[in-house]
C-alpha cells in the first residue's frame, strides 16, 4: 500500500513539471559556434578600404610627383639684353629699339604692365608668351626738347607674372645732339607790368653737323594779335625777338612755328607764354 502511494505521488510531480515547460522551448534553436579558420584573412571594412585624399598626398612618391607637377606650369621670364645705347642723335628724332623677351619657363608668361618713366617714351608689347618661346617689347622714344643732353637715359620697367622675378628692368640711353642752340632758352616767357613794353629775344645757332636757313615763321592763331616777331638773321645765327601787344592783366601762351630748308627737321617749333600783371 505504502508503495502504491509512493508511485502516485512521483507520476504527479512529474506531470506538474510538464505543465510549467515554456511553450517555445522547441521553437528556440540551440546556438551554433562556428570556429574561425586560421586561413581566412580578414576582410577590411570597405570604409577603411578607400584612401583619403590626405592619405593619398601624404605619400612621399605623389608629394613629389605633384612637386613636379607644380614646377612644370611656372614661367620664367628672360631679358637677353636689358641695355641698349643708341648712337648719337640729333633733337627730334625718333628711337626706336625692340627688346627680346623669352619666357625660359613651363607656364603661360603674362606681361600685365610696362612703365617707362615719361610721356616721351612709348612701349607696345605682347599680353602673354608661351611657354619656351619669346616675343619682343618695342620702345619708341621722342627725343624732341631733349637736345644737348650727354646722358640721355629711360628706365623700362616690365611686370609679369614670373614667381621668382615679377619685375624686370630694362634700359635705353645715349647721347641727344642739338638740332640748333637756343641762347638763353627755347621757351619765351613774356613776365611783367602790361604798362610796360615787354620784349624777349632767343639767338638761334644751327649746329655744324646740321645747318640749315629759316625761311620763314607762323604763329598760332591764339598769338596773333598778342605778340609781334622779329626775325633777323647775322652771319650764321638768327635772332628771334618778340614783343608783347596785350595792354591788360592776363595770360597767353601758343607756339611760333620756324620753317627751315632742312629735309630732317623741316619746322621747329617754340612756345611763347604771356604772363601780364
Amino acid at each position: 500500500m505504502a508503495k502504491k502511494h509512493s508511485y502516485i505521488i512521483c507520476t504527479v510531480i512529474i506531470l506538474t513539471g510538464l505543465l510549467f515547460l515554456p511553450v517555445h522551448a522547441e521553437e528556440t534553436p540551440s546556438p551554433v559556434i562556428v570556429s574561425e579558420s586560421p586561413d581566412v584573412p580578414d576582410v577590411p571594412d570597405t570604409d577603411d578600404a578607400v584612401s583619403s585624399p590626405e592619405s593619398v598626398s601624404s605619400d612621399p612618391i605623389v608629394f613629389k610627383l605633384e612637386a613636379q607637377t607644380q614646377e612644370m606650369v611656372v614661367p620664367a621670364v628672360f631679358i637677353p639684353e636689358p641695355v641698349f645705347e643708341f648712337e648719337p642723335v640729333v633733337d627730334g628724332a625718333e628711337i626706336v629699339h625692340d627688346f627680346i623677351i623669352q619666357n625660359q619657363g613651363n607656364g603661360l608668361l603674362l606681361i600685365t604692365d610696362i612703365r617707362t618713366g615719361c610721356a616721351c617714351a612709348v612701349a607696345e608689347y605682347p599680353r602673354y608668351i608661351l611657354p619656351q618661346q619669346e616675343d619682343k617689347i618695342t620702345i619708341t622714344i621722342d627725343t624732341t626738347g631733349y637736345g644737348g643732353r650727354d646722358d640721355f637715359s629711360r628706365t623700362i620697367m616690365i611686370a609679369t607674372n614670373d614667381p621668382m622675378q615679377s619685375m624686370q628692368k630694362a634700359m635705353i640711353s645715349g647721347r641727344i645732339d642739338d638740332f640748333a642752340k637756343f641762347d638763353p632758352k627755347k621757351v619765351i616767357i613774356m613776365r611783367g607790368p602790361a604798362n610796360e613794353k615787354l620784349t624777349f629775344s632767343v639767338t638761334i645757332t644751327p649746329s655744324e653737323q646740321h645747318p640749315f636757313t629759316i625761311l620763314d615763321y607762323e604763329l598760332d592763331d591764339v598769338l596773333k594779335d598778342l605778340v609781334t616777331i622779329h626775325l633777323e638773321k647775322k652771319d650764321k645765327k638768327y635772332i628771334l625777338t618778340t614783343e608783347n601787344n596785350m595792354k591788360k592783366a592776363g595770360r597767353y601762351m601758343g607756339k611760333i612755328h620756324l620753317h627751315t630748308d632742312s629735309s630732317f627737321k623741316p619746322q621747329i617749333n617754340m612756345i611763347i607764354r604771356g604772363i601780364i600783371e
